[in-house]
């Protein structure tokens, strides 16, 4: 990659969920426990236009297959609590040989 990011080394990435009330977000956090996921901020945001913003965290690899395999199933699952999947975020590891 150009800036110079192993794909391969674990580590936290953050996704963003909306979900249209509180019940179904509850729901979804007891779902995604069982995959090791852990909440990424402890408050939920209200939005303006009334959804509920969710910040969760799991350690795993971004290469495109393993990270594609993760948004697949979170998109999957938020779907079946009336959520909508947002998208994620990482850290950039440098590669070690310093190019």
């Amino acid at each position: 990659m150009k800036s110079g990011d192993e794909l391969e080394p674990p580590r936290e990435v953050k996704h963003w969920l909306y979900f249209k009330n509180m019940k179904m977000l509850k729901q979804f956090v007891q779902a995604i426990k069982k995959h090791d996921f852990s909440l990424a901020d402890e408050s939920v945001d209200v939005e303006e236009d009334g959804r509920y913003l969710l910040s969760i965290s799991r350690i795993d690899s971004v290469n495109i297959a393993s990270i594609n395999e993760v948004t697949d199933m979170l998109v999957e699952l938020s779907e079946t609590y009336d959520g909508d999947y947002d998208g994620w975020e990482t850290v950039v590891i440098h590669r070690s040989d310093g190019i």
